[in-house]
């Protein structure tokens, strides 16, 4: 049987990181390892890792001694990790299936070669308490087999929080320690030239609308940190055939931040009005 990895990076999620933990252990299929990387938190986050690491053998912590950032700690993680397969969940959220490991690695398990499968279950979106409100897939079209074009033009179900091995991984070079903004994105693009990705028709992680976890960052930067994205996996190609490419992708960049555009609009137009009476 294959062993897999669980990495949980984290920074100040102390609050969160009981629930994602009892939810990694409660897992059908356990994980051979749990490895947490704590970046530099400053609030209860070690202590309540290491009152979990006494209780379970399994649970791993590394605490970095400078804040690197989540691609970096997700990197460090990935490569102090010993098995053939990882995973990651970021602190704040959670398993909603218990079964979501079992499932993964039933397909990839199925797949010859199998260090070129990645496989991915459904996202289930929750609130800032956990509590359900829908699963991704309601809203966008699931796909499987190489997904790099529609996982570049943003026309399918991003997976999150799937399995993929260690020799795909370092294939891609990891995690872009420069971005901070769709890194994670810029990653799964990637790791679709080299993956197939397989779908376990089932709800596997709880993704936490966390208003404290959302970017802040101004609406330019979201547009130039996805055209850096578009740009960079998409230098290979020649032209013409590179333009035609950028420009579907970027039509899926605008559609993909539309509200945020409407925002911004809001606010261009609403002063005005006010302003006239």
């Amino acid at each position: 049987m294959l062993s897999v990895s669980l990495i949980i990076p984290n920074r100040n999620n102390a609050r969160f990181l009981p629930q994602c933990i009892e939810s990694a252990l409660a897992q059908t299929r356990p994980f051979a390892e749990i490895v947490i990387v704590d970046d530099c938190s400053d609030d209860d986050s070690v202590q309540v890792i290491e009152a979990y690491r006494r209780r379970h053998s399994q649970l791993r912590l590394i605490r970095l001694t400078r804040n690197v950032g989540v691609s970096a700690a997700r990197n460090r993680g990935i490569r102090a990790s010993s098995s053939a397969f990882v995973t990651l969940l970021d602190a704040d959220d959670y398993y909603w299936n218990e079964k979501k490991n079992e499932c993964e690695m039933r397909l990839i398990e199925a797949a010859l070669p199998c260090d070129t499968v990645a496989a991915f279950s459904d996202i289930m979106l929750v609130t800032a308490e956990g509590d359900r409100m829908f699963p991704l897939s309601a809203q966008t079209q699931i796909r499987e087999g190489r997904i790099f074009n529609p996982l570049l033009y943003l026309d399918c179900l991003v997976p999150r929080d799937f399995v993929f091995s260690r020799r795909a991984f370092e294939a891609t070079d990891g995690f872009d320690h420069g971005s901070s903004l769709y890194e994670d994105w810029d990653f799964k693009l990637r790791l679709a030239r080299v993956c197939e990705f397989r779908y376990t028709g089932e709800s596997g992680v709880a993704y936490r609308q966390n208003p404290a976890g959302l970017s802040r960052a101004p609406l330019r930067q979201h547009v130039g940190a996805m055209r850096r994205v578009v740009w960079r996996n998409t230098a290979e190609l020649g032209w013409p055939h590179r333009a035609a490419i950028r420009c579907r992708a970027m039509i899926g960049v605008f559609k993909f931040l539309r509200g945020g555009f409407r925002a911004w609009l809001k606010q261009l137009i609403l002063p005005r009005r006010g302003s006239g009476g």
